[in-house]
């Protein structure tokens, strides 16, 4: 019973913060995140390698799994309307690698060969890759369900990748916040990455990269 006693309390509460809300706006916010990521398999172009007589063909896919990620964020909030924000915003997305395959083809013959984090460990080369994002982000609130204000959101900007040079990225975004006061907000966010294309610091060329993210927002009112 005590967790819906809690659910119910702070219902009660947030429902008069929120509807101030419309009342505080144009406002400057601030907020920070802290969640995880999920990066599906990040893969190589695709190279032809010639030695004599011996053709191979592949590309490397390299697998990260879930991170850490966290976030920070100033902006403005009721830009021209109420429902609009236009934030600039700092994502973090660890890449941790987990595991690999070559795949292709050697002499015309389909072949794989997986490998693993021990495998290269003897190297010297983790393999693994954080991502850091600049950009910039507008979001759209929609109505509210009651004391919660879900939102949509864009951004576009740049992704620094660890071992790699910088690249054009995008991002879409979906969430919900709710009142804590009538300066203070609680939130859940959803964001999807996309990078165009990177390059590493060996000059190897990457597919476009695709990452996730859902991160717990606390959200403050500046003004």
């Amino acid at each position: 019973m005590k967790p819906i006693v809690f659910a119910a309390m702070l219902l009660g509460l947030s429902t008069p913060a929120f509807a101030q809300e419309e009342a505080m706006q144009p406002a400057p916010y601030a907020e920070i995140g802290v969640g995880v990521d999920i990066v599906p398999d990040v893969s190589t172009q695709t190279y032809t390698l010639t030695s004599g007589t011996n053709t191979a063909t592949g590309k490397i896919n390299l697998n990260y799994g879930t991170g850490l990620a966290g976030g920070a964020e100033v902006g403005y909030a009721g830009l021209g309307i109420p429902q609009l924000r236009l934030g600039l915003g700092y994502d973090y997305l660890e890449g941790t690698f987990r595991s690999g395959k070559i795949i292709g083809t050697l002499n015309g013959t389909s072949a794989a060969f997986p490998f693993t984090r021990a495998d290269i460990a003897p190297l010297g080369d983790s393999l693994d890759n954080d991502i850091h994002l600049v950009s910039g982000n507008l979001y759209y609130s929609l109505p509210m369900v009651g004391p919660i204000r879900p939102y949509i959101g864009g951004g576009a900007g740049a992704a620094f990748i660890s071992n790699a040079g910088s690249s054009f990225a995008a991002s879409v975004s979906a969430g919900f916040r709710m009142a804590i006061t009538d300066e203070a907000y609680f939130g859940v966010r959803y964001r999807y990455y996309w990078v165009n294309s990177p390059t590493d610091d060996s000059g190897n060329h990457y597919e476009d990269v695709t990452a996730h993210s859902v991160m717990a927002i606390l959200g403050m009112y500046l003004d």
